[in-house]
């Protein structure tokens, strides 16, 4: 029940963030000549669309655990890694 809730949630993120991506794209696009984003505005667009892939990631995750009572080991090494390269942890 818990997951499921916290599995809706996350989808009205994504949608919401998807929203956002788009309306962030078209705005940027719009207001500059073409091809030329302005550094706030790539980071703008790029964070979203993070937002996004990560927000697809984590509803795979949680769905496999809740129908195969799995969890994806790789994924969560990966972000680790990734942490831990960012942040210089040693752990």
């Amino acid at each position: 029940m818990v997951y499921t809730v916290l599995i809706l949630l996350l989808a009205v993120v994504l949608v919401s963030a998807i929203g956002e991506l788009v309306y962030l794209l078209a705005m940027s696009l719009a207001n500059v000549p073409p091809g030329l984003l302005g550094n706030g505005e790539l980071v703008a667009v790029l964070g979203s669309f993070l937002l996004v892939l990560i927000t697809v990631e984590l509803l795979d995750t949680m769905k496999a655990y809740i129908t195969e009572n799995v969890i994806h080991v790789e994924v969560v090494m990966l972000l680790r890694d990734h942490r831990d390269r960012t942040e210089g942890d040693p752990a």
